[in-house]
């Protein structure tokens, strides 16, 4: 599933980080770096067209948005009655929070999951040098070596699954946040959570465009102001990346993580096209994964995880004597068996061998009969003197 993962790549590049698949992470990586290249505009346009048909067709998923709304604008309403300023930028941190806490036991069985497959990599990787050549094998001892540690290789995709649908509703419910004039109340040095697009501009043209006289369209306290929500973003998830990213000696996962150090700019860059009270999400959403998950790390750091499981190609019916070998080697040693043995082979007879033997045996036969017959008459004969 490439979709996901690369969004969840932009959602928590620190998770992807702590558990490298140099194969998918790449591709996973490449796709969304060609995504960046396309066009902001045509992007925000095809999401402004599925909100309009979302609107006109309402369906389960429009109703998980509006709750997501509800329960973001119900925080406000909270807030506001306690007299608490900047109540939505409050609402959106709060509302980040509660969703990471509810999710929090899934992230623990994902990082255990991960511990658990760092803790299994000595043993499949001696089937590997042991059974390598033995690709069929090797592939039954791996799903058994998992399955008798309890083990869940694809465990790690659970969090990604529930924090997608909670993140595209998140971010459709701020699209339509931003068109509320409400949403344009000030939070702490930013001027307007619905800033710096104020539900007309598109992409960075906030940015880019309608300088006049070297001042850009918003003025320099408000561009500014807006342009620490990426310098921000940048730097959390590249001191995330550095906290959490594991030392690695395989040179294929090595340069999968240098590849990863320009993922934190990557995103910063997508966070000027959307309004900044997003922004604050995905910064909220950083910082608290951070901390959870060198929370997590530290645990299991202080207790580490030991697996004792060993697995036997015995044990699935194999026989000793050929499980290191190789589908060629397999196949020359089958070969050999079915030649013809070597030993001394006796003379077989001709046909006119054959034919001569048979005459004989019908003589010998004939001349039995002929005993037979012969002292046969002489008891009679034997007997008649007799009488």
């Amino acid at each position: 599933m490439p979709s996901a993962r690369a969004l969840r790549m932009v959602l928590q590049p620190h998770d992807v980080v702590t558990h490298l698949d140099p194969a998918w992470l790449s591709h996973v990586f490449q796709g969304v770096a060609d995504a960046a290249m396309t066009s902001l505009d045509a992007t925000n346009a095809a999401v402004d067209a599925t909100t309009d048909a979302a609107a006109k067709e309402p369906g389960f998923f429009d109703k998980f948005v509006n709750t997501v709304m509800g329960a973001i604008e119900g925080v406000h309403s909270e807030l506001v009655s306690l007299g608490v300023p900047g109540a939505y930028g409050l609402a959106i941190i709060l509302f980040t929070a509660g969703v990471k806490l509810a999710l929090l036991p899934v992230t623990y069985k994902q990082m255990e999951s991960a511990q658990r497959m760092q803790a299994l990599a000595p043993k499949a990787k001696e089937l590997k040098d042991k059974y390598g050549k033995n690709k069929a094998l090797l592939n039954q001892l791996t799903a058994k070596l998992y399955e008798d540690a309890e083990v869940n290789p694809l465990a790690g995709c659970l969090p990604a699954l529930a924090q997608i649908p909670i993140f595209i509703a998140l971010y459709r419910s701020l699209i339509n946040l931003a068109g509320n004039s409400d949403f344009n109340e000030p939070f702490l040095w930013l001027p307007s959570l619905a800033g710096p697009l104020y539900g007309q501009a598109r992409g960075t043209d906030w940015l880019f465009k309608n300088w006049v006289d070297g001042v850009p369209a918003l003025g320099w306290h408000d561009t500014i102001a807006f342009l620490t929500i990426p310098v921000i973003l940048i730097l959390t998830q590249s001191i995330s990346q550095r906290l959490l990213t594991p030392p690695s000696d395989d040179p294929k996962t090595a340069q999968t993580q240098r590849v990863l150090k320009y993922l934190p700019i990557m995103v910063g860059y997508f966070s000027l096209s959307v309004p900044s009270g997003l922004g604050v999400y995905w910064i909220t959403n950083n910082l608290i994964s951070t901390a959870i998950s060198i929370s997590i790390k530290e645990k299991f750091a202080k207790q580490p995880i030991v697996i004792d499981v060993d697995v036997d190609p015995e044990d699935l019916g194999y026989d000793p004597s050929t499980v290191a070998m190789g589908f060629e080697e397999m196949m020359a040693e089958a070969t050999r068996n079915a030649l013809p043995s070597e030993q001394p082979k006796r003379d077989r007879p001709t046909p006119s061998s054959l034919l001569k033997a048979s005459e004989n045996v019908v003589a010998e036969e004939g001349g039995k009969r002929d005993e037979e017959a012969g002292r046969v008459g002489e008891e009679r004969e034997k007997a008649g003197v007799e009488a």
